[in-house]
């Protein structure tokens, strides 16, 4: 994936990394517009009121650890392509910047481990979803949420089915035209209809392709995939696919005549009431399996079971940060009123614990956890 989208061995690394001066700054940032010009000036006051914060708390090479930001300042191609918001890590030796596709709210915390609360409803299972767009002279996947669609560049991933079988001469997925020596037939593609048995073996091939990048891109995801594209080569790609969580229902359509925004409606409508359905499930399990020992809202049973790999599934109240620490070696938590430069944000740790051992994590209302910051079901 590009290395500016966040993966889950980004967030991996961004976890475990723990140092004095561990810097997270987020931002809100512009994809076009008047407001572009204003987001680097904004960075760079951000960047200022860092640096005082670095030095009330006694750093002493504050300037040193913002090096690397300051270089983003007068950087007009950085600026000139952004998301919707910006997250910037910064410790000795260590410095990673993400482009994001959600909507932050404005944050500069110092600590000793990085603040990732603010990238965990990126992987919230009750949000994320992707979209292959299949072609045979074109191929993209995109990655959606509550906010956007944006694409996904992957590695690997061939552009067209002429880079997998070079020298084929290739038609349009909607009008063959080319009948040549070598070429998939324009009767094979007219208007989607089926190729021949020497074409399905081409294409199959292609499709394998497209397959082994997205597993590589998508490696430990939980989130739905749709397909879009013209019904045989969906209809193809599903019996290649080895993605545990595609979807059955696709979307039809040339992948050559893509508008990004129909996409995302189109796909949003399919894929909300499975991402809805799938919430409501875990609630339903969380509330029924209360008592039982298989389920809690207590902090004391779910930062260990968290840290220790026990989380099935973890529902997130978004009222606000929970304060505390937790010792790994005595499993104790404590509980704080506030921030100060002995805790973290139990949730945001919780989370982050959940996803990277390969559970589940989806937003909860309030009343869902009787006001609690959080809800588990535990795996045993």
């Amino acid at each position: 994936m590009d290395t500016n989208t966040l993966t889950i061995e980004g967030l991996r690394s961004l976890h475990d990394k723990q140092d004095k001066s561990c810097v997270s700054i987020y931002m809100q940032t512009h994809r076009a517009g008047a407001d572009t010009k204003q987001d680097p000036i904004r960075f760079k006051n951000l960047l200022n009121q860092t640096r005082q914060k670095l030095l009330s708390q006694g750093s002493a090479d504050a300037d040193q650890l913002l090096k690397p930001l300051r270089k983003l300042e007068n950087d007009v191609e950085f600026w000139r392509h952004q998301r919707d918001a910006l997250a910037l890590f910064a410790s000795k030796d260590f410095f990673q910047y993400f482009r994001l596709p959600i909507e932050v709210p404005e944050l500069i915390l110092v600590a000793d481990r990085f603040h990732t609360r603010p990238l965990i409803p990126l992987f919230f299972a009750d949000q994320r979803f992707f979209v292959l767009t299949l072609g045979l002279k074109s191929v993209q996947l995109f990655e959606g949420n509550s906010f956007s669609l944006d694409e996904v560049v992957v590695p690997g991933l061939p552009e067209s089915f002429k880079e997998t079988l070079a020298g084929l001469e290739i038609a349009d997925d909607l009008q063959g035209h080319s009948n040549g020596p070598g070429s998939v037939s324009s009767q094979a593609i007219f208007h989607g209809h089926d190729p021949s048995d020497l074409d399905k073996i081409r294409i199959e091939k292609h499709l394998r392709n497209i397959g082994s990048a997205i597993d590589g891109a998508l490696k430990d995801q939980k989130a739905p995939l749709l397909l879009y594209g013209v019904e045989y080569l969906v209809s193809m790609y599903k019996t290649v696919n080895s993605y545990s969580n595609l979807l059955q229902e696709s979307l039809t359509g040339s992948s050559g005549r893509i508008v990004i925004s129909d996409l995302y409606r189109d796909a949003k409508s399919i894929v909300e009431p499975y991402l809805k359905k799938s919430t409501v499930s875990l609630v339903a399990q969380y509330k029924e399996q209360l008592g039982t020992g298989l389920a809690s809202s207590s902090n004391e049973k779910i930062l260990p079971a968290a840290k220790h790999g026990r989380l099935e599934a973890l529902l997130v109240n978004d009222s606000g940060q929970l304060w505390g620490a937790f010792d790994v070696e005595s499993n104790q938590v404590r509980i704080d009123q506030l921030q100060n430069d002995g805790n973290e944000d139990l949730v945001n740790l919780a989370a982050a614990e959940c996803i990277l051992n390969g559970g589940t994590v989806v937003h909860a209302s309030n009343t869902d956890l009787a006001n609690a910051s959080m809800g588990a079901i535990f795996r045993y």
